[in-house]
């Protein structure tokens, strides 16, 4: 597993928030738009 640093663009329909990391979308739940995180990348497609 590895760790990226994102900041938070948008809310997902679910509620997870959307990061993004070299135009990958990154959902992240239980954050906030605006909010600066540190986020373990557990499955990719």
């Amino acid at each position: 597993m590895r760790v990226v640093d994102l900041i938070i663009e948008d809310v997902a329909f679910g509620g997870k928030g959307v990061g993004r990391e070299h135009g990958k979308a990154i959902f992240v739940p239980y954050t906030i738009e605006g909010e600066k995180v540190s986020a373990e990348v557990i499955r990719e497609k």
